[in-house]
């Protein structure tokens, strides 16, 4: 018989694994935060949160440990990042980039893709925005429809990644 500390620690262990995969790095040191709602469902889901040593914070769905939101922990305050001349790709590439961490993410994205509204913005060059709607269904006036976002620095490091998209 299985107890609920069995569960919780193997879906501590599936978050882990999830963010380390995400990430592409089997070795990266994790630290769990807490458990709050997920603020893009309003269905009462939960997620996991957990932080890196770099100063990356992880929402992961607790139902089924799939990444939520990746981006700068408001505690840790990473440093700002500038992208020194040589190294900043053409948009081209980090478009091609952002639709790579998106199919990986979600397998049938390029089949999806043509579905969603296309959003592309920049914050002083230095980070872009690469941003797929979803209006499929109606929403509230006060909502923001389901999306995913890709946040890449001008080198193409990742800088954010959100996806509210529904699962499945």
């Amino acid at each position: 018989m299985r107890h609920e500390t069995d569960d919780a620690a193997a879906d501590a262990k599936a978050a882990q694994l999830r963010i380390r995969r995400f990430r592409q790095d089997d070795q990266l040191p994790l630290a769990y935060r807490t458990t709050a709602l997920n603020p893009y469902r309003d269905r009462g889901d939960m997620i996991a949160i957990y932080a890196d040593d770099q100063g990356y914070e992880y929402w992961i769905d607790a139902h089924d440990s799939s990444i939520v939101q990746v981006g700068p922990s408001a505690h840790l305050h990473p440093q700002a990042r500038t992208a020194v001349q040589g190294t900043r790709l053409a948009v081209a590439a980090l478009r091609r980039l952002a639709v790579e961490i998106a199919t990986r993410e979600i397998p049938d994205f390029p089949k999806r893709r043509p579905s969603y509204h296309p959003l592309e913005d920049h914050k002083d060059r230095q980070i872009y925005f690469f941003r797929w709607d979803d209006f499929s269904q109606p929403v509230r006036e006060t909502e923001l429809p389901p999306f995913l976002q890709v946040g890449l620095y001008a080198d193409g490091t990742l800088a954010s990644y959100t996806n509210s998209l529904p699962r499945g």
